[in-house]
């Protein structure tokens, strides 16, 4: 735990919620865990907050005026893709529950908050604090496209991430390495095709630039007949 403790003095958080007694509870408690804690009284305040201040997690409530928490939510995944979410809230339905999965959030509180629920959630979050912290660590190409190395993934700026298969980010990674070049064909089969039993037929190469070039922008991926491929960036 005093590992965690001091992972999580490093860090900035803000607190969403409506009732101003929660929040001047809960000011106490964060201030003694984060480095910095930011409160809001509603999704509207939060969001005017996230986009001047520092924040690495996000505690938010659902039922707020103004902006309510799942507006809240979807408005900060179109902004920060893998910025670490805990919900609270005093519903335990499943309609509530689904809306927030849906959104990706990292742990669910049922209120009344307390030190226990607030030390377990923030737990099982750290790790995801680490992931956003590696969204920076990626490459971009000029129509917006970026490769998520961290996260496995190419990230779009108006649609959802698609999830690269092993062989697609194996070639991807190659022809990163020899960018502008073009990789031969057995370069390709040596470290894509690599365990022993598997052999590179013509017909899996073929399937893995498809899809590699869906996910890139066909562009980025040049065949030289006899050769191998480029990746130009």
């Amino acid at each position: 735990m005093q590992e965690n403790q001091i992972k999580l003095s490093l860090q900035t958080v803000l607190f969403v919620d409506d009732e101003s007694a929660v929040r001047e509870s809960m000011r106490y408690t964060l201030s003694t865990l984060f480095k910095t804690t930011h409160l809001a009284c509603n999704g509207a305040e939060a969001l005017e907050l996230f986009r001047n201040k520092t924040v690495d997690i996000i505690i938010t409530d659902l039922e707020m005026p103004s902006v309510d928490g799942i507006e809240l939510i979807t408005q900060l995944r179109s902004m920060a893709p893998y910025k670490p979410i805990i919900v609270l809230s005093a519903h335990t339905d499943k309609e509530y529950l689904l809306d927030c999965c849906n959104l990706h959030i990292q742990a669910y509180i049922v209120k009344p908050i307390t030190r226990e629920k607030l030390y377990k959630a923030l737990e099982h979050t750290l790790p995801y604090m680490e992931i956003d912290a590696a969204e920076d660590e990626k490459l971009c190409f000029a129509n917006g496209t970026c490769y998520n190395e961290a996260l496995s993934c190419i990230e779009y700026p108006d649609k959802p991430s698609y999830i690269l298969k092993k062989k697609e980010k194996l070639l991807l990674e190659l022809l990163l390495q020899q960018r502008n070049k073009v990789v031969s064909y057995t370069a390709i089969e040596n470290a894509v095709w690599s365990e022993h039993w598997e052999i590179m037929s013509s017909l899996a190469l073929r399937t893995v630039v498809k899809n590699l070039r869906k996910a890139l922008g066909k562009e980025h991926i040049q065949n030289f007949s006899g050769q191998g491929y480029k990746l130009v960036y």
